[in-house]
């Protein structure tokens, strides 16, 4: 029995999957299952992938999903296939698994998110989702951002700076064509475009014929236009007006003194007084000023009513946008803690997201018009002058700012045309600038970060987290010399320039073998387990059908009992342990998530003979990557662990499996996790006894 590949070509893995065979000359059938009617869902299908999910394939006996998993194993398998797809290469392969790890968690949850919140109501004629828009259009922002900046480093002009496309082009690039339908989105992406624009070239005529399917839906979809905002107005400073300036110096806590409180109730900066008058909140005091003072240039703030209109649309937009994700991530980042913030990585990434989110709002929209202001204007408004100086106050910005080209050409006008009353207030903010590009420069020095050598491996992590202790178990177990480099979350190390260096994502695990840097941990195991020749088989065996049924567990997880487990951590774990609020809707949610995904390893992944996965004797990598990530369920009260693990008794007895079959190492490396649920125990049973917040902080972080 040849191929058989079932799909639908809405699906972009499935698209992917098709091109790639037939780029390939790959001969196979291919077998339509229609999402929209649920086809995914019957029986026939589920009886080849249990998950109820397109792509999947029968290739003989050998039935296989999880689109990346299918990719791998037909690169290997069809003797035909050009190695620029796969490459032999060991380090070369590993740096492909990265990209397609880093996808599964960010530009997928983008893009398919936004895709599926609002094109599939159109087909389906369901009510648009737009609640769930805005956190995936955040993260696909995000995403495009990191291909842009990151993903193309070297001379190629494909990802990793290759000069042919591998299966990791294919997939991201079929994956954003569904944002065919918001090419606009695209815009401020050049290095983006050209490059999907190269990939479609590369697999030509495939790729075309492919996409059909996909053009005939964007051609039925009628999407409304995401804003009729035309672009006009500029920014310069007011002149002309005398004033007496005040300072008040928050770093001293002038803001909550009771003398400027009479002042601004709201103890914010700024606030004026005027004869009488005392007014604050910065839009409203620049409105009044422009308003009161005749003598200054009309195009501020323009006496027509739909202009000003319009100025004070942006102005309002701003407050819940740009100033949000500038100002949080300006507070939360690495660099906060030299301005005398506590930088909170979880706040700072959500921030910058949002941020992205904005600047391409101003490239896209506020910038659209004909003039080099905002709305279009060929002078500046206080519009201008407002979004500019919140801009300014990024510390990085030039890498956050590269991708915006408008943006930063608007910048530019604006300074020029408030010169040199712009340059003159800014002082201040060039100051701190300097002061942090030294402490940097001093803290590089001395980073204990860098590689002392390169003669063997270096791996970077913290042992509480699942992904560190994960291939921290796995170089212990097979005897794989290392030195251990800890990247300390609760002291944001992960933030830090050198780190950032190592793993520009700045998570944890990475590993610097020699002068080659890998991230993302399943990457990171297979890089490992290929590399090392004292590696046992069983962890990664050679056989090309089980590989692809580990990539296949892999590849599920990212989605599925990782979002189940890592969210409940997140959204309820955590903020208990550090005092603060639990989001209950999101937690519900990650349990609901976890739930499913221990009935699929209960009724799926433990349904052979085997003690371990698919039915095997002996541990794989995906054993050991399943079990570390479920083990952080050790943090809950133990009434809430036994309430979601006591259903799964195979889950159950395989965990303990995986345990014996890596001690001494596993529980030593779990060693810190252990600990912290023991501190949690006396923190709760502190707060029943209502013990002080003094000693509940002792507590918390003794020996963290």
């Amino acid at each position: 029995m040849g191929l058989k590949v079932y799909a639908d070509r809405i699906s972009p893995p499935s698209r992917a999957v098709l091109i790639f065979c037939m780029v390939n000359g790959i001969e196979f059938e291919e077998v339509r299952v229609d999402v929209l009617k649920g086809g995914h869902v019957s029986p026939e299908y589920r009886a080849i992938n249990p998950m109820g999910k397109v792509p999947a394939i029968e290739d003989g006996s050998v039935q296989l999903f999880e689109s990346h998993s299918i990719l791998i194993y037909l690169a290997c398998s069809f003797p035909g296939v050009a190695d620029h797809w796969y490459p032999a290469h060991v380090s070369m392969r590993a740096q492909i698994q990265s990209v397609l790890d880093w996808m599964q968690t960010n530009l997928r949850l983008g893009s398919s998110g936004l895709f599926w919140s609002t094109i599939l109501p159109h087909l389906t004629k369901g009510p648009l989702r737009t609640l769930k828009v805005a956190e995936p259009d955040k993260i696909l922002l995000s995403s495009l951002f990191e291909i842009e900046t990151f993903w193309f480093e070297g001379g190629g002009r494909f990802l990793l700076g290759a000069n042919q496309p591998s299966i990791a082009d294919l997939v991201l690039v079929s994956e954003l064509m569904q944002l065919e339908y918001r090419s606009r989105m695209l815009s401020p992406y050049k290095k983006v475009q050209q490059w999907m624009e190269d990939t479609r070239e590369a697999a030509q005529p495939h790729f075309d014929e492919v996409h059909k399917y996909l053009s005939e839906i964007k051609k039925r979809v009628q999407m409304k236009t995401e804003s009729n905002l035309k672009p006009k107005v500029a920014s310069k400073m007011l002149s002309g007006i005398e004033f007496e300036e005040v300072k008040v110096d928050i770093s001293k806590d002038d803001n909550l003194s009771p003398e400027y409180e009479e002042i601004n109730p709201m103890r914010q900066v700024p606030a004026i007084v005027d004869g009488s008058l005392n007014l604050f909140e910065s839009h409203t005091i620049l409105r009044y000023l422009a308003s009161l003072f005749p003598g200054d240039a009309n195009h501020w703030y323009p006496a027509d009513p739909r202009k000003r209109a319009r100025i004070h649309s942006l102005l309002d937009w701003h407050h819940s946008n740009l100033r949000l994700g500038s100002t949080g991530y300006a507070q939360n980042n690495e660099s906060s803690a030299l301005l005398g913030f506590h930088p909170n990585p979880e706040k700072a990434a959500k921030a910058e997201k949002l941020l992205l989110s904005s600047l391409y709002k101003i490239e896209t929209v506020w910038l659209e018009g004909s003039g080099p202001f905002l709305l279009g204007a060929n002078q500046p408004s206080i519009a201008d002058l407002s979004l500019v100086c919140e801009i300014m106050q990024l510390q990085d910005h030039i890498r956050i700012l590269s991708p915006y080209k408008k943006v930063q050409q608007w910048m530019e006008d604006t300074i020029k045309a408030t010169q040199p009353h712009f340059d003159e207030v800014h002082k201040i903010l060039f100051k701190i600038k300097n002061r942090l590009q030294k402490q940097r420069a001093v803290g590089s020095t001395n980073s204990n970060l860098k590689p002392k050598f390169v003669s063997k491996l270096l791996g970077t992590g913290l042992v509480d987290g699942s992904r560190s202790r994960l291939w921290c178990i796995a170089l212990r177990v097979n005897g794989i010399e290392f030195e251990e480099v800890r990247v300390d979350l609760y002291k944001n190390e992960q933030l830090s320039r050198e780190y950032e260096e190592i793993n520009p994502m700045m998570k944890v695990p990475a590993i610097v073998d020699g002068k080659f840097k890998l991230f993302e941990s399943h990457s990171i195991l297979i890089y490992l387990a290929c590399k090392f020749p004292g590696v046992a088989p069983h962890w990664y065996p050679a056989d090309l059908c089980k590989r692809a049924k580990i990539h296949s567990i892999m590849d599920w997880h990212h989605l599925n009992l990782r979002r189940g487990a890592h969210g409940l951590f997140q959204c309820s774990t955590l903020p208990s342990l550090l005092g603060g609020p639990v989001n209950v809707q999101a937690a519900a949610e990650a349990v609901e998530i976890l739930l499913s995904s221990l009935s699929k390893i209960e009724t799926v992944w433990l349904q052979e003979s085997g003690p371990f996965l698919l039915g095997e004797s002996q541990p794989s990598i995906a054993d050991l990557s399943l079990v570390c990530e479920i083990m952080q369920l050790e943090l809950l009260e133990e009434h809430d662990r036994n309430r979601i693990l006591s259903p799964y008794k195979k889950v159950q007895q395989w965990m303990e499996d995986t345990r014996k079959a890596t001690q001494p190492h596993f529980d030593e490396v779990h060693r810190y996790l252990l600990g912290m649920k023991a501190r949690i125990d006396k923190l709760q049973t502190a707060v029943s006894n209502s013990v002080s917040n003094c000693e509940i902080d002792c507590i918390l972080y003794s020996d963290m």
